[in-house]
């Protein structure tokens, strides 16, 4: 047993060497690529500065720029990776490269915790190569430290569901406190990246249909409120902080954003500039439904496109299967993985902008579909037909 565990340990800890080492090498000498990213350690800047000043330290108050697409969480960890490591263009990159490694550590204990230890150690192993995830958190955007806490709040989630199921003849249901944990979690992950948005939708919706075929209505209130109370908490608190900043003439979050909209809703021009003091909410609202976030269109295609270039067609596959057993398996450790990855795809192929950041946060679920699949296929085959497919792999 003790060897057991030393190998899956070794085994685990190799994982992590080979995530960490494509995420941080020689990633001091990428800069910033992306638009967004000079942005928001500008933004990192100005956290910087507000924290300095909070210290007696007198900074200009104008350092880097203020809040525009309602992300204070993001631009607060950068700034706190300027603490530790100094202004530098690499500082903000180490934020996403190091939740990008812990995100795989939480995969592991929530795959472990579902099926096992060997689907846990191949769903980090996917994960940990996985090129669509590397490329983010290779980055100062806004993905991996909003991944890592979503999939903290899911963990927490699931792991609730898990014990509740596990003990024989409950009829309590999962702990209203850990729903409630979990909530505040996701909410924190919301104020990271608003487009987390639709997830947090989907696990609050299939948590909810859970409580009500199980357990009735009455519970599924119970449920719903847990989760609005929860998911309100970090982003009312960034509100609050916005109240009192600006009472003390302070300005946080300002408007960036400048649109032209033709007479049939069809965005002619989005430049961004910074407007006048906006409040943290609003901003949000805005960026989730605000200008062309009314506009609808249908583009299926290019998500699996960038799915397959940047996973493979081994794990896309694999991804495809793992639907299948849960349709056909119809079990708790099928269904979640499942829901949160296709579901989002279905909503966002609507979208208004067709980006592939926005199935960045599906990344962990599919590598644990994939995962899960893929240790189905081997233990239903026989023994001479595995070893012929493996060699066909190589």
């Amino acid at each position: 047993m003790r060897q057991a565990q030393a190998v899956e340990a070794a085994l685990l800890a190799g994982i992590f060497v080979v995530a960490a080492f494509l995420r941080f090498d020689q990633v001091w000498h990428r800069g910033l690529i992306y638009w967004d990213e000079g942005k928001f350690a500008l933004e990192g800047v100005r956290m910087l500065a507000y924290m300095q000043s909070w210290f007696g330290t007198h900074l200009v108050s104008y350092a880097g720029k203020t809040v525009g697409t309602a992300k204070p969480t993001h631009a607060l960890l950068i700034g706190l990776s300027y603490v530790i490591f100094g202004v530098h263009d690499y500082a903000s990159v180490y934020v996403e490269g190091f939740c990008s490694v812990l995100e795989i550590g939480c995969l592991y204990v929530l795959a472990r915790k579902l099926f096992g230890p060997s689907v846990a150690l191949i769903a980090a192993l996917f994960l940990a190569v996985s090129e669509y995830d590397v490329i983010y958190a290779r980055s100062a955007l806004s993905e991996s430290d909003a991944d890592l806490l979503f999939l903290v709040g899911a963990t927490i989630w699931a792991l609730s569901w898990t014990r509740w199921e596990g003990a024989e003849g409950s009829r309590a249901g999962p702990s209203g406190w850990l729903i409630l944990v979990s909530g505040i979690v996701l909410g924190l992950a919301f104020t990271v990246n608003y487009r987390l948005s639709v997830y947090i939708g989907v696990l609050v919706v299939t948590d909810v249909v859970m409580v009500l075929r199980r357990q009735g209505w009455k519970r599924g209130v119970r449920h719903l409120l847990l989760w609005v109370g929860g998911v309100l908490a970090f982003p009312v608190l960034w509100q609050i902080i916005d109240l009192v900043a600006q009472l003390a003439g302070v300005v946080m979050f300002r408007s960036e954003v400048n649109i032209l909209i033709s007479s049939n809703g069809h965005v002619l021009f989005r430049g961004a500039r910074e407007g006048g003091a906006e409040w943290y909410l609003l901003q949000a609202l805005f960026q989730l439904h605000g200008g062309s976030g009314r506009i609808f269109q249908f583009y299926p295609l290019p998500y699996l496109q960038w799915f397959v270039l940047r996973e493979g067609w081994t794990v896309s596959l694999l991804v495809l299967a793992g639907a299948v057993f849960a349709l056909r398996f119809r079990l708790f450790a099928w269904t979640v993985p499942a829901v949160l990855v296709f579901v989002p795809y279905v909503v966002y192929i609507f979208a208004p902008y067709i980006v592939p950041r926005n199935l960045d946060a599906a990344l962990p679920f599919a590598s644990l579909l994939a995962a899960a699949a893929l240790a189905t296929i081997v233990e239903r085959v026989q023994p001479y037909l595995v070893q012929r497919t493996v060699l066909v792999l190589l």
